[in-house]
């Protein structure tokens, strides 16, 4: 074993082009190197700060800035790595993974993707990856992918992570071909793309999506009739995924404002919240096209999406299923269909502007008013079983028990339409039950400048995703978060903690 601490690698050299994956700062071979507190700037090579052939490197508190190759950091033959509180900053490409296991804990891909065609902060090629906690800003990649391109992969794992301000020339933030991807708990903010599938583009690959936010993502294609999905695209014949507890808010997409299902794929849609989504062309909130195309829609809301038609459209033989939702002007094809307003706590809006995925944007407080139809609207029977063990309770064949925020999924006798769970009692309506003790409640969620919290508590605090209490306060009182950067943070207060996800 070998131990690397404390040292900068600085305009080292080594082959490029020609399949060479020699690295330019560090090769390693089959070995168990650890490197910490290393800053790899400058570099050339196939894996120009660091490249890896087998073996199981940690790499620790490490820096990639303005490295130039196929990636910074590169895997192949079956490396198994762990990379932790890293910074993957203005190089070609972040990372570039042929094959393994690797894991990415806390690590920050910005401004990657210089002239990369696929993956400008990862190109996963094969093997499989997580990514926790992570943060993709500003990445770009010429063809697909502007953050994560991931192609014949094994499965691909993103948790608690945030991807905002992405870029792709042709297919999304996220481009998927050919593998098993997990999405829990995160937030896709203000990405485009100008092809394909906008920020999440799911091609012959099973995919589940859970408690994640989608807000001010566009697809910005010049052909209204082939590109689809500002949000999500479910796209082959191969292609089955899940979406829970999620919301969708201010995308924008020729066809499907938030979620596009097309050529053969099927995808069910389980207590989603899709509002203020467009679409230039067919179906503002969902656009289904093309025999064998199959979208099922259960315990959802589907609101004050625009259109030139309607909010979901069918057509080419797709299928669209909609049991127990409301929607927006109705459908005549679903079963317990609402046509009544849910009554959010605070609808989104493009803002001042009237455009999506500018500064001015509100994507609103999507959560329920007491009184809203969608209280108690929903089955149970409709949730998918918690195969992930969402609550950490051991339980994975319980049915999905927390709602986006991380409260209980059914508090009365079933299940509440939408992302959230509860009704909120507002202000303006005068028979304001009692608060329960050990109460805690935080609105807007998601939140641009001020969140409101309410709370019995002594004290309160927000941790950021590394844990680290960033702010106390010992009242309920509107609290300034503009200074924060987007992301996912818990407030806690007493034996009470919540999410509450921060977006720019």
């Amino acid at each position: 074993d070998m131990i690397v601490r404390n040292c900068v690698f600085h305009s080292n050299k080594a082959a490029v082009g020609g399949g060479a994956q020699v690295g330019g700062g560090i090769f390693v071979e089959n070995g168990d190197l650890l490197v910490e507190d290393t800053r790899f700037e400058s570099n050339i090579g196939g894996g120009a700060g660091f490249s890896a052939s087998g073996g199981n490197p940690v790499l620790r508190n490490v820096i990639f800035v303005d490295n130039r190759g196929s990636g910074a950091l590169l895997f192949y033959n079956d490396s198994n790595a762990l990379i932790e509180d890293a910074v993957f900053e203005l190089n070609d490409r972040g990372v570039f993974v042929e094959s393994g296991s690797l894991a990415f804990e806390r690590v920050t891909f910005r401004g990657n993707g210089i002239g990369e065609l696929f993956g400008g902060g990862a190109f996963i090629d094969g093997g499989y990856a997580s990514f926790t906690d992570c943060l993709f800003e500003e990445n770009h990649a010429d063809a697909a992918g502007g953050a994560i391109y991931v192609d014949f992969a094994e499965s691909i794992l993103i948790q608690d992570s945030v991807f905002r301000h992405n870029t792709a020339g042709d297919v999304s933030s996220v481009g998927v071909l050919f593998a098993d991807v997990l999405v829990i708990n995160s937030l896709f903010e203000r990405n485009t793309a100008t092809f394909g599938g906008g920020t999440l583009d799911l091609r012959l690959s099973n995919a589940t999506v859970l408690n994640t936010v989608f807000v001010g993502n566009r697809l910005l294609a010049p052909d209204p009739e082939a590109f689809s999905g500002g949000g999500i695209r479910f796209d082959g014949s191969t292609t089955t995924g899940l979406v829970a507890n999620s919301l969708f808010a201010g995308n924008q997409a020729p066809l499907g404002g938030a979620v596009s299902v097309t050529r053969g794929a099927e995808a069910e849609i389980v207590n989603v919240t899709i509002t203020g989504n467009e679409a230039y062309n067919q179906g503002g909130a969902l656009w289904v096209r093309s025999s064998g195309s199959t979208a099922h829609v259960y315990n959802s809301i589907l609101w004050n999406n625009t259109a030139p038609d309607a909010e979901i459209a069918v057509e080419d033989g797709g299928i669209a299923m909609v049991e127990r939702a409301i929607v927006d002007g109705g459908y005549p094809m679903g079963t317990a269909i609402l046509d009544e307003d849910p009554l959010f706590v605070r609808n989104s809006d493009p803002g001042p502007d009237m455009t999506w995925g500018t500064e001015d944007d509100d994507y609103g407080d999507l959560r329920l008013r007491s009184g809203s139809p969608g209280i108690d609207y929903g089955l149970e029977a409709f949730l998918p079983a918690d195969t992930w063990d969402l609550d950490g309770d051991g339980n994975t064949t319980e049915p999905l028990p927390i709602d986006l925020n991380g409260d209980p999924r059914v508090l009365k006798t079933e299940v509440d339409l939408g992302a959230y769970e509860g009704a909120v009692i507002v202000s303006n309506e005068p028979d304001a039950a009692p608060q329960p003790e050990n109460r805690l409640i935080v609105y807007p969620n998601p939140a641009t400048d001020f969140i409101t919290i309410e709370t019995n508590a002594d004290e309160v605090e927000i941790l950021d995703v590394l844990g680290r209490v960033i702010l106390r306060t010992t009242t309920d009182e509107q609290v300034d978060i503009s200074h924060l950067p987007a992301g996912v943070y818990l407030i806690r207060a007493g034996s009470q903690s919540q999410r509450f996800t921060v977006v720019r």
